[in-house]
């Protein structure tokens, strides 16, 4: 079996300039794409666009370029049907806003837990995600549309992905154990693919599926 990575074998600390690189990559580097993909768009809208589209399109690009986009979609107060009668040229830049949001808060609270409690950092991540997890379960009932857009909602879900880089989880050394667990991660993405419809209450307890096939994936192919 090939070597465990080495952020595998150091200490949790070691995480921490990977996650800053990550960040600094982010904040960095997207605004030109942005601006790049808002310019295209600008550019071409005015002869593919509806009349409703045009409307909004200003604040609809101003919002992705500012990483806000997730909160600027779901302001009118519409359902998430309803977001896509008339979608606009960037409308799924929402998912990156909540990306970019991850990584300005994850930085903020790995500093402060190295600093106050260095000893409990990962369980104080572990914590963090439980809560937006069950934050997310008891929004699916209340304001779905505000689960699925929302960084407090789905913060869980990169916290799986966080995990694996701060937590010293052991390397797989066995094959066939490695190729079966991946499969089993195959199995659960191809499950939601499958099996969820339009009637299911997402995120909530029906992305634990997705995320977790996706996670265990990701550990299989570094371990």
């Amino acid at each position: 079996p090939r070597p465990p990575p080495s952020r595998r074998s150091g200490t949790t600390c070691s995480a921490v300039p990977e996650i800053r690189s990550r960040t600094h990559c982010a904040i960095s580097t997207g605004p030109g794409a942005f601006a790049i993909l808002a310019s295209i768009v600008v550019l071409f809208a005015p002869f593919v666009a509806s009349n409703a589209q045009l409307a909004t399109l200003r604040g609809d690009v101003v919002s992705s370029l500012a990483y806000v986009a997730n909160w600027h979609f779901i302001a009118p107060g519409q359902s998430y049907q309803q977001l896509f009668t008339a979608p606009s040229p960037v409308r799924h830049f929402w998912s990156l806003a909540i990306e970019e949001q991850f990584y300005v808060f994850i930085p903020v609270l790995l500093a402060l837990s190295y600093r106050y409690i260095p000893r409990y950092a990962g369980l104080a991540l572990i914590i963090a995600g439980i809560g937006s997890f069950a934050l997310s379960v008891f929004a699916t009932m209340v304001a779905p549309t505000a689960n699925f857009f929302m960084l407090p909602t789905r913060a869980w879900e990169f916290a799986f992905g966080a995990l694996l880089v701060l937590m010293p989880i052991p390397s797989i050394g066995s094959r066939p154990l490695r190729e079966a667990l991946s499969l089993s991660g195959v199995a659960l993405i191809l499950f939601s693919i499958f099996f969820y419809s339009d009637a299911t209450a997402f995120p909530g307890v029906a992305a634990l599926a997705p995320v977790l096939g996706s996670t265990i994936l990701i550990y299989c192919g570094t371990s």
